[in-house]
């Protein structure tokens, strides 16, 4: 959140410029500024659980009402759909790898976590040096209850998304070191075929010596609003999103409509997220989304658009400036399917965000 001047200390130089000042949680805070939370407990228990794990995924839950997960017990749920795919059922290592790398975070004080609790259903790794306690079991997913540990704190940081959806933005803290990609995805939603993801991941971009740092899906548009004759819906936004739009708005103009989005409803849509944990480009972009987040205390989707849309106009204007063909700035390619947007790198390594088509990747419980 930021700190206003009254509430700085006249010593405290970065809280009176206004500096962000993140969750302890977040791998964008600083130790010597950061804002403890619930969630710092619950990151120190999942590093633990998900260590040797090479790709988790994981959901968040918070509604202290929750008596299920809908993708938990869904039937269209296949062994394409969780991490461990593709593993033999039975056996130490197959049923290790489902019990570890798909997380949910869900309220302690739910009904789900005292239901699974008294009918027993929990995993226990007889083979773990860390002395783990009992993972609940809910479908294939594992379960960290979140202990609210004060009135209304989803709410703090200037908007639930800034706290209560910490890991789905920043989850660089969240998991054991071994992993390398961190999957989000909304109870509601599941993975068509994540083993086909991964591989995606893995072979980057067809660019030489690239990566793909994100992977987001692109909205799926259940009306054209550009058409005069349509009927779609649409409900004004708060205050926070409203002033956040017409800034973003205001830079997209003065950029000749260079970057994504502009609409009524955002083109990105976050229910579904791929994050690679390796390298500080990826981190850094985001850091940047994570702050923009923070900064509004508004629709996390927002943010993510504008951020990953800056990203690619810098990307593309560096590109330009540094040219001596005296071209012109090389057009962006944010509205085609599959499309590629570029991040801002300190490498040689060019990284991506890879926009791809909500019905190749997931689909309704």
């Amino acid at each position: 959140a930021k700190a206003t001047r009254e509430e700085c200390s006249p010593f405290d130089r970065e809280c009176l410029r206004g500096a962000s000042i993140f969750p302890c949680a977040s791998e964008c805070s600083k130790a010597e500024s950061c804002t403890p939370s619930a969630w710092d407990d619950a990151a120190s228990l999942s590093r633990l659980i998900t260590s040797g794990c090479d790709a988790v995924m994981f959901t968040i839950l918070l509604d202290k009402d929750a008596e299920q997960i809908p993708s938990a017990n869904a039937s269209t749920a296949s062994s394409l759909s969780f991490v461990g795919a593709g593993l033999p059922e039975i056996g130490d290592v197959g049923e290790r790898t489902k019990a570890r790398c798909n997380i949910a975070f869900v309220s302690e004080e739910s009904p789900l976590v005292q239901r699974l609790r008294s009918e027993g259903e929990v995993y226990t790794d007889a083979n773990d040096s860390n002395e783990l306690p009992e993972m609940i079991r809910h479908g294939y997913w594992t379960l960290l209850p979140l202990k609210h540990t004060s009135t209304g704190w989803m709410s703090a940081f200037s908007g639930s998304f800034a706290l209560g959806h910490l890991p789905k933005i920043s989850p660089g803290q969240f998991f054991g070191s071994s992993v390398r990609y961190a999957i989000f995805v909304e109870p509601s939603l599941m993975v068509a075929d994540l083993p086909r993801i991964l591989k995606q991941m893995d072979d980057g971009s067809m660019e030489k010596d690239s990566a793909i740092a994100m992977m987001a899906m692109k909205r799926r548009q259940s009306c054209d609003a550009s058409d005069r004759r349509s009927t779609c819906s649409w409900t004004r936004p708060q205050d926070n999103d409203s002033i956040q739009r017409t800034m973003h708005n205001m830079v997209r103009v003065t950029l000749k409509g260079d970057l994504l989005g502009g609409g009524l409803t955002q083109v990105i849509d976050s229910s579904f997220l791929v994050h690679s944990l390796q390298g500080e480009d990826a981190k850094m972009l985001r850091c940047d989304v994570y702050s923009e987040a923070v900064q509004w205390g508004s629709s996390l989707d927002a943010s993510l658009e504008f951020i990953l849309s800056l990203h690619d106009f810098w990307r593309r204007a560096g590109k330009h400036w540094s040219s001596s063909s005296g071209e012109s700035l090389e057009p962006g390619s944010v509205n085609t399917e599959n499309s590629l947007l570029g991040v801002l790198s300190s490498s040689d390594t060019l990284s991506f965000a890879q926009i791809v088509p909500s019905e190749e990747v997931i689909h309704s419980v």
